[in-house]
């Protein structure tokens, strides 16, 4: 007949007619007994001993230090894999507003060829000095990128990512203060208010490719840290990448990355309207930095 092992907590009747069995356990010091209850003889000290028996080790539960510790493991690899998806996340909306940067340089260079060098009219109306994201003036001319709709034909490309309805509504692709309009399907637009890059201030006649072949043209720079106007704002203005940063387009048609950190040091980035000679002057600094 098969053995059914048991272990008494009590002297019972079966360990007082069964067995005792021994039997070497997972420790050398001490070892376990067992009654079966199938075997014909047994005595009372063998049945204590069966219910002495200590539970297996694999019975017991975690310890508390055992729980702190796996929970402190875990928040660390919680706390690690947050910082790792935000830099990814970062690194992918500057990769991706370089690139539409650098499809409104293609646009750029179409336009300038055939206009004899000249870049797209230049356009801005103080205060905020920093406000060249205008694409249509007040009476509804084109003006800085809105001349080179035709020539990049994509609107998204006219936006930063990082600028969105919910940080600067007023400079975002597509929003209710900012609607595009696409007239046909062969990208006939009346382009919106504004696009989400500045234009570099007054150049006049010398606003040429052949002037700016190694100087910033456009960026997504505002030159402000957070900015309010209920007129012509509506929403307010956030710097694009957090702050971290910003594209430049050169007149060669390359986009570069520059730190915001590095241009705050030389001229600090506030929440105030910056004045025409600092707009210039974070131009020029753009210019240089590498």
């Amino acid at each position: 007949m098969q053995s059914i092992w048991r272990v008494a907590s009590t002297p019972s009747r079966e360990c007082m007619t069964g067995q005792e069995t021994q039997f070497e356990s997972a420790s050398p010091s001490r070892r376990d007994y067992r009654c079966d209850i199938n075997c014909a003889r047994t005595t009372f000290d063998v049945a204590r001993r069966c219910a002495r028996r200590p539970l297996p080790v694999d019975l017991r539960g975690f310890t508390l230090i055992e729980v702190l510790v796996t929970v402190l493991i875990i928040s660390i690899i919680v706390t690690a894999a947050l910082v790792v998806l935000s830099s990814a996340r970062h690194t992918a909306n500057q990769t991706a507003c370089a690139a539409r940067l650098r499809h409104v340089g293609i646009g750029v260079t179409s336009y300038a060829i055939d206009h004899y060098g000249s870049l797209p009219k230049q356009y801005r109306k103080s205060p905020p000095a920093f406000d060249s994201f205008w694409m249509r003036s007040p009476d509804g001319d084109l003006v800085n990128l809105g001349l080179i709709t035709s020539y990049v034909g994509v609107p998204q490309a006219f936006y930063c990512v990082t600028q969105t309805a919910a940080t600067s509504p007023r400079i975002a692709y597509n929003t209710a203060q900012n609607p595009w309009n696409v007239k046909n399907a062969l990208s006939a637009f009346t382009p919106a208010l504004n696009s989400s890059f500045t234009v570099r201030p007054g150049n006049g006649a010398r606003w040429s490719v052949n002037n700016h072949n190694n100087k910033v043209i456009y960026t997504d720079f505002i030159g402000v840290r957070h900015f309010s106007d209920s007129a012509r704002f509506p929403g307010g203005l956030q710097a694009p990448h957090a702050l971290k940063g910003a594209n430049r387009l050169v007149g060669d048609g390359s986009v570069q990355w520059v730190e915001s950190e590095q241009v705050h040091k030389v001229h600090p980035i506030l929440n105030v309207v910056a004045t025409d000679k600092l707009v210039k002057d974070y131009y020029k600094l753009l210019d240089v930095l590498p």
